[in-house]
């Protein structure tokens, strides 16, 4: 087997279409090379829709590349050839800078459809997708536009499931409009008269069919988001007589129905046992009425007729019952004779339904209101709410959540956020996206020459879908694989499909044919590897205005590996893992792609790491130190394997983040920040060492853990605990004499104290006070760019009054002191601080000592709002952990106050913030300022601008600190370091990153500025008399040359 550049052995996965071995051929190099910069452009775009436009233009130049980005990066790419995307690129595409890779029918063509279909340049079409555009996803009739989505559409089946996209054609059949709009709009493409109805819109579809027929004898044919009046029609009048199916009826059914068996597999209810409420009872819900009757009654035994009254409707009039006279024939199966209620709610709290479904494009339908009735009704109530895009959702996952007191079992049409909860889980919210049935259907269709697609053939695909469902994914939301991991289950899902259609005599075996599976894998298209030796560029695109990352194409694996796994904690251990067995390769893919891999080994990721430090599959990486180890700790110093340590970052485990006290499982967050010493700054990390001092802990739940491998005791205090720290910051002393020692995650009382203690014997810091007051500053003179203020304009209110709180408080006053010429005095009134009892103020007496410098002569108010209202801040910092604390109230105050509010909700992780970036974008009308603690994900505004959210990650700045003390041997980290380094980066940050909402640089940015901000720090410790220049300094060649040749890096090694 072949060996990786790193040594190790290597697997094929060519279905991956992936390098391993730097002995490959220079051509399939030159190819993943092109695929990298591809997908780094990709990323680049302002928007998703200037994503599609990109994906459209990459597709015309290089076909080849095209496919292999989409079917190697799935997971990623597919929400921008398809939903949520396609929604707007349909209802723009007469005015997109496109070319269309369908076929036009219009009523001028009659009598020449088939001929238009022999001109066609391929001519073994198998599949077809064809729309009429009357109902495009939830968004109505888009005419002309429609072809967008039989495009989306026809890709899936290449890209989900090998069908060669020669085979494949999207056909629209524009026969008018009867949006108004369009037809006003002079850049409209289609035809520009009302929709075609009766006779003769039948006819033209009668000789399409008959056309398609007589042109290939094995045609799958696909009904695309036709309006409900035909959708029915159309799907009885040729289901006998062609081998297509309505995807939005029966394709949406059949989803659905995998997502209530998987979901049934979490709540561990019978299918039989369930009660199904539909909002919206159009081809969607209707379709899925009947699919879950079916099962009911072909694999349960219930009666049909019992199962169809199993489903109810709720339309725009209310429920569908018996007594409603107007019903439309497709409703009439479900009047069931029960009593007429008016709305939904009230049909929940009449019927008591297991299970919410809503179809009905409605946004918000499913409210508050609804969803605390499903869970007070359900212990696990099921919640789908299917319609897309998912501006038409009924509700957001987020609210799901929320209301059902995080018990809900969901599913939505298109794709939402992952969610990480007060526990420090992060949940997968599912999508129910068609593309996981029509394509694997659809492939099995052609294996077979199926003659007929069936209700059974899609209750079967249900069902080893849902069988097909790794439980894995069942424990963090996912009712459903990922596409990247749906790679390796589509194959046995399609050869399940074609023995079933060969099993109910619907087509035929292939001859030969011994094992499906082989049959499948064999007949499956993948994009050839191999190019020209000359790599074509990538379609170029206007992006933001900021370096691309280098293509370091031997990462390729790792990072495809990385991408496929469920959750973040998965991402965690499978890093820890290659630094265990490759730790070359660990660096060079962790420092290539720093942008995409610091969440998964620093926050986030690390805080749910923390919380589980004695139960996950790991070896420490750092030195633990108890009190059992008094008198020795020199000596274990001494015995540690790498002797020429420059950086300890030491922790006792007491404030892990927000998550408390963690005692043991601090580690984890030394571990994780003395990486970030080398990732950012390129300190070696040879001379890098993780302390924890493992005193105990007052954590009721972990000393009550059996798996616990900490100290089983209540925490250490007093002169136990004060003479353990002295002997080892003595110890420190002895050994080496120029290192950096940071302090995290202390408890505040400690924190305050050992820095006040040390800070004048040692060179060190703490960066929950100093760092975090540092990168907030930055964060604050890059948003004076935005806003126009001057810092000594501004009054700043604090939420948390603890270390990092009153530390930015400090700092931003030292900075208004010694930049602005503020008095001390009066630069610290313009920070008020609110803790756990109210305004800090010089009325109240239980204030603790680092508090009483931010107690001023004003007014007690009891909590955050009045001090809003009263005190008028220009700007609003949070540190208290306390999630949702900035209200819709307080961000609404703050927008009047404030043509541009700054709001910066710092606490960590990201369940523990005190508001989202979209609560604070919407109630502030999109005016905010913003950056956080940990990362949020980009947002979409109305106007199509992609914002992405600043987060103040301290990574930012004490990484180049510590380095800039390393090459000058510094020996005190003063408050004016931090207040150079904060103007110092603030002065890097280029206004295109301004524009899209970032207040700091992308950490893919740090290659370039790191080393600059390390050469001004170095400058100014030296200027300051703080360090001295390194003896092999060359002052002619300059600070930012020598650093850059000082900066370790994995080749170098």
């Amino acid at each position: 087997m072949p060996q990786g550049p790193h040594g190790k052995l290597v697997q094929n996965l060519t279905l991956e279409g992936l390098l391993k071995t730097k002995d490959m051929p220079v051509p399939l190099r030159s190819a993943i090379r092109a695929e990298h910069a591809a997908l780094e452009s990709l990323r680049q775009c302002h928007s998703d829709l200037d994503r599609y436009t990109y994906l459209r233009s990459l597709r015309e130049k290089d076909e080849q590349l095209f496919y292999s980005l989409l079917i190697n990066n799935a997971q990623e790419i597919l929400p921008f050839v398809y939903t949520p995307t396609v929604g707007e690129a349909c209802q723009k595409y007469s005015h997109l800078p496109i070319v269309t890779r369908g076929l036009y029918i219009t009523p001028a063509d009659r009598g020449q459809v088939l001929e238009k279909l022999k001109t066609w340049p391929e001519k073994k079409i198998r599949v077809i997708v064809v729309t009429d555009g009357e109902r495009i996803l939830g968004l109505g009739d888009l005419g002309y536009g429609g072809m967008g989505i039989s495009e989306g559409k026809i890709l899936l089946y290449t890209v989900i499931a090998g069908v060669d996209p020669q085979q494949c054609l999207p056909i629209c059949l524009d026969v008018g409009t009867n949006n108004e709009s369009l037809l006003a709009d002079p850049q409209y493409k289609g035809l520009k008269q009302k929709r075609l109805r009766g006779e003769e819109y039948d006819a033209l579809v009668d000789e399409l069919m008959v056309a398609v027929r007589a042109w290939q004898p094995h045609i799958l044919l696909q009904f695309e988001d036709f309006g409900n009046t035909n959708a029915f029609r159309l799907l009885d009048r040729y289901r006998g007589l062609q081998c297509c199916f309505n995807d939005d009826i029966q394709g949406t059914a059949c989803i659905t129905l995998a997502g209530i068996l998987s979901g049934l597999r979490v709540t561990r209810g019978k299918l039989q046992w369930q009660r199904i409420v539909f909002l919206g009872a159009g081809e969607a819900g209707t379709g899925i009425g009947h699919l879950i009757a079916q099962a009911m009654h072909k694999r349960c035994g219930v009666p049909l007729e019992e199962a169809m009254r199993n489903c109810l409707f709720v339309d725009s009039k209310g429920l569908v019952c018996k007594s409603r006279t107007e019903l439309q024939h497709h409703k009439l199966p479900f009047a069931h004779d029960i009593p007429f209620q008016p709305d939904l709610y009230s049909v929940v709290k009449a019927y008591r339904p297991t299970i919410l479904i809503g179809v009905s494009t409605i946004a918000g339908a499913f409210t508050r209101e609804i969803v605390e009735a499903m869970a007070a009704i359900n212990d696990r109530p099921i919640i789908f709410p299917l319609s897309n895009p998912t501006s038409k959702s009924e509700c957001t996952y987020r609210d799901a959540y929320n209301w059902s007191g995080g018990r809900v079992v969901f599913a939505s049409g298109s794709p939402y956020p992952h969610l990480n909860t007060p526990s420090g889980v992060t949940m997968y919210p599912a999508q129910a996206n068609n593309a996981y049935i029509f394509g694997p259907v659809g492939m099995a269709a052609l294996l077979t020459n199926c003659r007929q697609i069936t209700d059974d053939l899609f209750m079967a695909a249900a069902e080893y879908l849902a069988d097909l469902t790794p439980q894995d994914n069942l424990d963090v939301g996912m009712l459903f694989p990922s596409f990247s991991a749906f790679k390796s289950l589509v194959v046995p899902l399609v050869a399940r499909t074609a023995e079933f259609i060969v099993r109910e005599g619907l087509g035929v075996a292939p001859k030969g044919v011994k094992n499906w599976e082989e049959a499948v894998r064999a007949a499956m298209y993948h994009p050839s590897g191999v190019r020209s030796t000359t790599p074509r560029a990538a379609a170029a695109i206007k992006v933001a205005n900021h370096p691309v990352s280098e293509v370091h194409w031997e990462d390729m694996k790792e990072l495809v590996q990385l991408r496929e796994m469920y959750t973040d904690l998965q991402r965690y251990l499978f890093l820890r893992n290659l630094q265990e067995k490759n730790v070359q390769a660990f660096w060079q893919l962790t420092m290539n792609n720093a942008q995409e891999i610091l969440p998964f080994v620093y926050t986030p990721t690390v805080g749910e790491a923390c919380q589980k430090y004695s139960r996950l599959p790991i070896n420490s990486r750092g030195l633990f130190l108890s009190p059992a180890d008094k008198g020795t700790i020199l000596d274990q110093l001494k015995a540690w394997p790498d002797q020429n340590i420059r950086v300890i970052v030491v922790t006792d485990g007491e404030r892990i983040l927000g998550l408390g006290d963690l005692g043991y499982g601090g580690m984890g967050i030394s571990e994780g920040k003395i990486l970030l010493y080398t990732v950012i700054a390129g300190v070696d990390p040879h001379q890098c060492l993780p302390i924890c001092l493992d005193v105990g802990t007052n954590n009721e739940s972990l000393l009550a853990d059996p798996q616990y491998k900490g100290l089983k005791q209540k925490r250490l205090r007093g002169e136990e605990y004060d003479a353990l720290v002295d002997e080892l910051m003595a110890a420190v002393r002895a050994w080496q004499p120029h290192i950096l020692l940071q302090f995290e995650d202390f408890g505040n009382t400690n924190a305050f104290r050992l820095l006040d203690r040390y800070r004048g014997l040692q060179c060190c810091f703490n960066d929950d006070i100093q760092g975090t007051a540092c990168i907030t500053l930055t964060g604050i003179l890059s948003a004076l760019r935005v806003t126009k203020g001057e810092l000594n304009q501004q009054k700043i209110l604090f939420l948390g009054a603890g270390e990092a709180g009153t530390g930015i408080g400090h700092l931003i006053a030292e900075a208004m002191h010694k930049r602005c010429g503020v008095p001390m005095e009066e630069a610290l009134q313009h920070c008020l601080f609110v803790d756990s009892k109210g305004l800090v103020c010089k009325s109240r007496k239980d204030l603790q000592h680092h508090k009483l410098p931010f107690a001023h002569d004003v007014p007690f108010l009891s909590d955050l709002l009045s001090v809003v209202k009263t005190h008028k801040p220009t700007m609003l910092i949070g540190v208290s952990t306390i999630a949702g604390a900035f209200t819709s109230e307080i961000l609404e105050t703050m927008a009047e106050l404030n043509e541009h509010p700054v709001i910066f909700p710092l606490s960590n992780p990201t369940s523990k913030s005190e508001c989202t970036f979209m609560d604070a974008y919407h109630h502030t009308h999109g005016t905010v300022v913003f950056a956080s603690g940990s990362p949020f994900p980009a947002f979409t505004t109305h106007d199509k601008r992609t914002l992405v959210p600043a987060q103040a990650n301290n990574a930012y700045v004490f990484p180049p600190i510590g380095m800039a003390a390393v090459l000058t041997n510094c020996t005190a980290i003063t408050d004016g370091v931090f207040l150079e380094a904060a103007e110092a980066l603030a002065s890097k940050v280029p206004e295109s990153r301004l524009a899209s909402g970032m207040l700091f640089p992308a950490f893919s940015d740090m290659k370039v500025v790191s080393p600059q901000l390390i050469a001004d720090i170095a400058q100014y410790m030296i200027k300051e008399g703080l360090g001295s220049a390194p003896a092999d300094f060359d002052a002619d060649r300059g600070w930012l040359d020598y650093v850059c040749t000082r900066m370790w890096h994995p080749d170098s090694a």
